[in-house]
């Protein structure tokens, strides 16, 4: 495990991430407020298809590490930085453990890196989607299980009758 790795999601009921064609089934600005209140000004990992899901390309005031076999395409700039998974993990463990680092998607991306990580920021969006990319990982499960604790849970907050409530559980040390 990483202390500074985190994994920052939004998902629903049943674990939808996100649709086929990489974009968020709802709009909660509640919920991009917050994820740009934690990943602002910081290192953000993630996979190529969640690169190529923002609108405006890379997200300002970020350092974008992004898993993938390709080479990094020119028009990203500095702010991207494409690495295969030895990269990766080679970055990760000279990283300094004061600085924090967020894990943001896609599924293939949390799959791999979810057993590094420390806290989870999740906002569970109470709804059914019955297609999309999922977590791969049932929070429920993983708020009940005893090797995380509850750091802080919002409650249900609702726009535009969507309700959603954030958690954010931090591993408990094994040592």
């Amino acid at each position: 495990m990483y202390s500074n790795l985190h994994i920052v999601v939004a998902l629903t009921e049943n674990r939808v991430i996100g649709t086929e064609t990489n974009e968020l089934p709802w709009h909660i600005p509640e919920d991009l407020k917050h994820f740009k209140k934690l990943t602002q000004n910081r290192t953000i990992i993630m996979g190529r298809k969640t690169l190529e899901s923002f609108p405006n390309g890379p997200l300002p005031n970020r350092k974008h590490i992004v898993l993938s076999n390709q080479e990094k395409p020119a028009h990203y700039g500095d702010s991207v930085t494409f690495v295969n998974e030895e990269q990766l993990f080679a970055f990760l463990d000279a990283s300094d453990p004061h600085i924090d680092l967020f894990v943001i998607g896609g599924g293939k991306i949390y799959e791999l890196l979810y057993p590094y990580c420390n806290k989870k920021y999740i906002t569970l969006v109470h709804m059914d989607i019955k297609e999309g990319v999922k977590f791969p990982y049932n929070v429920r499960e993983i708020a009940n299980k005893r090797e995380h604790k509850t750091l802080y849970r919002s409650g249900i907050r609702r726009h535009n009758g969507i309700a959603y409530e954030f958690f954010e559980l931090e591993r408990i040390s094994s040592t």
